[in-house]
C-alpha cells in the first residue's frame, strides 16, 4: 500500500543533483581541438575554471583491453558527466545518506537501471571517460593532477556526485585536474587464461596516455603529471608507481589511505572460484563474461568481494600480480629494489581511518564489530602478506593478535589517560595494519632508495564520526568546507563558516590544496596550517590549529616491530 502510495509521489531528488548541471552563468563557447584532430565543447562558469565533462578516452569491450574511441564528426558535448561503470546503484551513497534514506525511497518508483544518485547514469562500453578543469586554454605549461577515484575497486566514478568537483583545487592553485573512470567490480575481474588482468589499471594508464597525448592543449604539462588517488585510489596509485607499464606517465605519485596491496595468485584463485560460483559458470575467462547480463555481474559483485573477508583483508576486485601490468614481486619490494626511486612520493593515511564504520552502521554497532578480536586476523594476515603470500593457521595469527591488542590497550590509555573500550582498541589495531603499517613500509623503502618521501598522518577530527576516519581528507583537498558537502562533516549542530573554528578549518583545506598543487609543481609540499613538512623519516601531523612534524615510526608502528630500519612487513 505505501509502495503505491509512493507512486503516486515525486521522488525527492538528491541535494548535489545541481552539480550535474551545467551553471546559468557559464561561458557555454569552450572548445578545443584534440591532438586526434577531434573537437571537444566544454564550458566556463563565472570566476572559475574551463570544464570538460564526460570526454571519452577509450570504449571497455567485456573482458578485453581499453580500446581507442570511434572519432566523431563535429563538436562533441562535454558539458555533462559521463557514465560511470555499472555497479550496485546504492554504490558510496550509505556513506553519505545512510540506511534511512533507502527504506524513504522505497517507497518510490525505482530508479532504472542505467542510472543512478551518485553517478547520473551508468554504461559498460561508455564508461571510459574523464573530467578536465584547467585554469584556462592559453596554452601555458601547468602541473598536472590525476585523480583516480576510491571505492574498493568495486564501486565509485570520477564524479562521485560532486565529492570530485575540481573547480577549487584547479582555479586555486593555477593546476589542470583531471578525474578518470575505470571499470570496477565484476566487469573488471581478472581473466588469467587469456591474459587480461589488472583491466582497472590497464584502464588508468589508457587515461594517462591520453593526458600525455592532449593535456598540452588543456593548459597543462605532459612533463609534470602527478597521479593521486584515496582508498582503492591509492592503492592503484602505490602499483601504478611499481609498473613498468606505466613507466614514464607520470612525474610524481600522491596516495592516500592506500597501500603497496596486491593480490597473489592463492587469492586470486579464491576469488574466481566465488566469482565462478555466483556467476553460474564454470571458469572465469573471456568466452563465459561476455555470455552474461549486465544484470548478472552487478549482482555477483557483492559474493565476490566477500570471498576474501575470512581469509585476508586484500581486495577483491584490486590489482593482481601479473607479471605484466603489476610485478610479480609486488609494488613494495620494488620500492625496495629501488624502482620507484625516481619519482617523488607523498604518502599518507588518517590517523582513525576504521572509524567510517562508525558512520555506516552507527557507533553502537560498529563498537561490536571492531570489539571482536577474531577480526583483526584477516587485517594481520593482509599486512603479512606485502612480500609473500602468508599461509600461517589462523591459531598462530589469534597469539599475535592477542599480544597486539594488549599493546594497543596499554598505548591507547598512555595517551589518552582513560581505560579504552575494546571497540577503540579494535579500531586503532585495524588502522595499524590496514594504513598505517602498509604506508610506512613503503614511505621507508622508497626512502632508503633514495627517492624523495613525505609523509603524513591527517589528525583532524569530525565532530560527526568523533574522528579523523577513512575518506575525511577529501573534504580538505577537495574544499567541500564551501559546499553543501559540509553537512557530511559537521553535524546539524556545528556553527556555520564565520566562527573561528570553522576559519581555521577553511585555512587547513587550503593549506592542504596548497600543499598538493606545490608538491605537483615542484616535488615537495608546502608548509600546513604553521608547519614545514620535513621529508621522511619525519611525518605530518595535519591539525587544523597547528600542524606538527613528528617521528614517522609512532609507537603503534613499532608495536610489529623492533627499532630497525627495516621495512616492518618482514619483520611481523
Amino acid at each position: 500500500m505505501m509502495r503505491c502510495f509512493g507512486k503516486l509521489m515525486k521522488r525527492p531528488p538528491p541535494f548535489w543533483e545541481e552539480t550535474f548541471t551545467v551553471p546559468v552563468s557559464a561561458e557555454l563557447t569552450q572548445s578545443v581541438q584534440l591532438i586526434c584532430g577531434k573537437v571537444i565543447k566544454g564550458f566556463k562558469p563565472a570566476d572559475g575554471a574551463v570544464t570538460f565533462r564526460g570526454v571519452p578516452f577509450a570504449i571497455a569491450k567485456r573482458a578485453m583491453p581499453p580500446e581507442d574511441v570511434p572519432s566523431w564528426d563535429g563538436e562533441k558535448d562535454c558539458t555533462q558527466y559521463g557514465p560511470a561503470c555499472f555497479q550496485d546503484p546504492v554504490g558510496m551513497r550509505v556513506i553519505f545518506e545512510g540506511l534511512s534514506q533507502f527504506f524513504k525511497e522505497s517507497l518510490f518508483p525505482p530508479l532504472p537501471s542505467s542510472q543512478s544518485y551518485c553517478y547520473g547514469s551508468f554504461s559498460e562500453f561508455d564508461c571510459l571517460n574523464l573530467n578536465v578543469w584547467t585554469p584556462a586554454l592559453d596554452g601555458a605549461k601547468r602541473p598536472v593532477i590525476f585523480w583516480i577515484h576510491g571505492g574498493k575497486f568495486k564501486m565509485g566514478s570520477n564524479i562521485e556526485a560532486g565529492l570530485y568537483d575540481g573547480q577549487s583545487l584547479a582555479k586555486r592553485t593555477d593546476v589542470v585536474v583531471i578525474s578518470a573512470n575505470y571499470r570496477v567490480g565484476a566487469f573488471s575481474l581478472h581473466s588469467v587464461e587469456h591474459g587480461e588482468t589488472n583491466l582497472a589499471l590497464q584502464d588508468i594508464i589508457c587515461a594517462l596516455r591520453w593526458v600525455q597525448d592532449n593535456v598540452r592543449v588543456l593548459g597543462g604539462d605532459p612533463d609534470n603529471v602527478c597521479i593521486a588517488g584515496e582508498s582503492a585510489g591509492g592503492i592503484a596509485v602505490c602499483n601504478l608507481l611499481s609498473s613498468p607499464a606505466a613507466k614514464g606517465l607520470f612525474h610524481k605519485a600522491y596516495t592516500s589511505s592506500g597501500g603497496p596491496f596486491a593480490l597473489h595468485e592463492t587469492n586470486l584463485r579464491s576469488v574466481n572460484e566465488a566469482a565462478a560460483k555466483a556467476l553460474g559458470v564454470q571458469n572465469v575467462n573471456r568466452e563465459t563474461l561476455q555470455k552474461l547480463s549486465v544484470e548478472t555481474l552487478i549482482s555477483s559483485t557483492k559474493a565476490i568481494d566477500e570471498s576474501l573477508e575470512k581469509i585476508t583483508a586484500q581486495v577483491a576486485f584490486g590489482p593482481f600480480r601479473d607479471g605484466r601490468i603489476v610485478p610479480k614481486e609486488g609494488p613494495l619490494r620494488r620500492a625496495v629494489e629501488g624502482h620507484t626511486k625516481e619519482v617523488p612520493l607523498l604518502i599518507g593515511y588518517n590517523r582513525d581511518e576504521e572509524r567510517i564504520v562508525n558512520l555506516l552502521v552507527g557507533n553502537w554497532v560498529a563498537s561490536k564489530m571492531l570489539a571482536k578480536k577474531e577480526a583483526a586476523i584477516p587485517h594481520l594476515r593482509m599486512c603479512r602478506s606485502l612480500y609473500e603470500v602468508d599461509d600461517a593457521p589462523n591459531e598462530k595469527l589469534q597469539e599475535q593478535v592477542d599480544r597486539l591488542w594488549d599493546a594497543t590497550a596499554r598505548h591507547l590509555a598512555e595517551i589518552t589517560g582513560k581505560k579504552p573500550t575494546p571497540g577503540d582498541i579494535g579500531g586503532a589495531l585495524m588502522t595499524l595494519l590496514d594504513f598505517a603499517v602498509p604506508n610506512y613500509d613503503l614511505a621507508a623503502a622508497h626512502s632508503a632508495s633514495g627517492g624523495v618521501t613525505f609523509m603524513y598522518r591527517f589528525d583532524e577530527p569530525s565532530p560527526k564520526v568523533h574522528g579523523a576516519c577513512h575518506g575525511l581528507d577529501l573534504w580538505f583537498l577537495w574544499n567541500l568546507l564551501e559546499s553543501k558537502w559540509a553537512s557530511y562533516y559537521c553535524d546539524h549542530s556545528g556553527v556555520l563558516p564565520g566562527a573561528a573554528k570553522n576559519q581555521a578549518l577553511l585555512k587547513l583545506a587550503h593549506d592542504w590544496q596548497n600543499a598538493l598543487a606545490t608538491f605537483a609543481r615542484h616535488g615537495s609540499p608546502s608548509s600546513v596550517t604553521g608547519a614545514q613538512w620535513e621529508p621522511f623519516p619525519k611525518m605530518l601531523c595535519v591539525r587544523a590549529e597547528g600542524s606538527k612534524c613528528v617521528d614517522a615510526g609512532l609507537p603503534l608502528v613499532r608495536l610489529l616491530r623492533p627499532e630497525t630500519t627495516e621495512p616492518t612487513s618482514t619483520r611481523v
